[in-house]
């Protein structure tokens, strides 16, 4: 192995995506060096893919759409397609015209309200009714 492909296979190592996939390892032949290559065409499948990288968006914190897309465009070049399957398949919710917030994960010792990620106006938030 030269030096060059040693720092390279370390940097590698080193992404987000990469520590995330390594929970799901049948999903890497999606990805090419940190990155989604394609959407898998299978829907199961492709919600699997969404469901890991949901977790490259901070927990907790409402979002714009641009720091939405900015995120996601580190992963993916159609960003837009990508948060779109987050929204539908439940793993992101919108609020108001571009607030999103990802469903589901709460930092530990969070309290309800949430982080604001800009100092626009908060939007309103909708809570799911509790059920028994």
């Amino acid at each position: 192995m030269t030096p060059l492909s040693t720092a390279a296979d370390g940097l590698l190592a080193g992404l987000p995506v990469t520590r995330l996939l390594a929970e799901e390892p049948d999903l890497l032949r999606f990805f090419a060096n940190g990155r989604l290559t394609t959407l898998p065409l299978d829907r199961g499948t492709r919600e699997r893919v969404a469901g890991v990288l949901v977790r490259l968006i901070p927990a907790g914190r409402v979002l714009s759409e641009a720091e939405v897309n900015q995120m996601l465009n580190e992963v993916y070049d159609d960003h837009a397609t990508l948060r779109r399957l987050m929204v539908d398949s439940g793993l992101l919710t919108r609020a108001g015209s571009a607030d999103y917030r990802r469903v589901g994960a709460e930092p530990a010792g969070a309290d309800s309200t949430p982080e604001r990620a800009s100092t626009r106006t908060p939007a309103a938030t909708v809570h799911p009714k509790n059920t028994p």
